[in-house]
């Protein structure tokens, strides 16, 4: 498994990208509410999803993928797979910014359930418990019409945010077309680069406090389905824009919560 892990007092960001229905932005972030309610009464902290099967390699094709991409100096987990660190009285705050492209005006119109979904993922918040021995916190946030793409913010007075994990699954453009979606990847390779992931670290005293994540820029995974990263050029594309393929694998979202917990309940997850 991976498991995500941080240095004291730093917010470690979370962008899910292109969301539809925002269903899988609620899956993660109750998830994620779970897991940090339960772990307010430890002082070690794992969020962790199942690892790819050990039999799957680059060249495999048959199933949808989670790539993983991020800078190119970067170096991945240690050697059992995980990147792990233990902080007793530490501060672990986690952030996770939930967009899709759509306005809520559109996202109504095709989703009846559209609002009851996205007050639950605002319901998914935890605040900071200084009386804890694991001080954790989780703040969620939702923003419509963003445009994965787009270098800039769309108003130039804003600032744009960079995140340690950015996650895009199944980009689409509506139409079977490669060499769109390649033109289109190219874009948000690009886009990803200078805008959404934070950037690499050169400064010895900056590669201290990012510790075990960021510390050789932000992680991306992108989900796509049989074939595409094939027929997409995916990997050329990642190359071109200065990113490394870290790992490669079959698509495994956040557990399920267990029968019949809800999230005010006692409710532990277990990756």
């Amino acid at each position: 498994y991976y498991e995500v892990t941080r240095h004291p007092t730093m917010t470690i960001r979370y962008l899910l990208l292109g969301e539809g229905d925002f269903t899988y932005s609620f899956d993660m972030c109750r998830y994620f509410y779970a897991s940090l309610s339960s772990s307010q009464s430890s002082s070690s902290l794992s969020l962790a999803w199942p690892s790819p099967s050990s039999s799957s390699s680059y060249e495999q094709d048959d199933c949808q993928h989670d790539d993983e991409v991020k800078d190119e100096d970067a170096n991945p987990p240690n050697g059992n797979g995980t990147a792990s660190a233990r902080h007793d009285n530490a501060t672990r705050s986690y952030s996770i910014t939930c967009t899709g492209v759509d306005t809520h005006e559109e996202l109504t119109a095709k989703y009846k359930d559209i609002d009851f979904v996205l007050q639950r993922i605002r319901q998914c918040r935890l605040p900071s418990s200084s009386s804890s021995s694991a001080n954790v916190g989780l703040s969620t946030r939702i923003l419509h019409g963003i445009n994965a793409v787009e270098i800039t913010p769309p108003s130039s007075s804003s600032s744009s945010p960079r995140y340690h994990h950015v996650i895009f699954h199944h980009p689409h453009l509506g139409t079977e077309d490669a060499a769109r979606h390649s033109r289109f990847l190219h874009h948000f390779f690009h886009a990803a680069v200078h805008r959404w992931l934070i950037p690499a670290e050169n400064d010895a005293r900056a590669r201290e406090r990012e510790r075990d994540v960021g510390r050789n820029g932000g992680l991306l995974y992108l989900t796509l389905v049989t074939g595409q990263c094939r027929r997409w050029k995916c990997l050329d594309a990642a190359n071109e824009r200065g990113l490394v393929l870290l790992r490669r694998g079959a698509f495994r979202p956040p557990p399920p919560p267990p029968a019949g917990g809800e999230e005010g309940e006692t409710t532990r997850y277990r990756p």
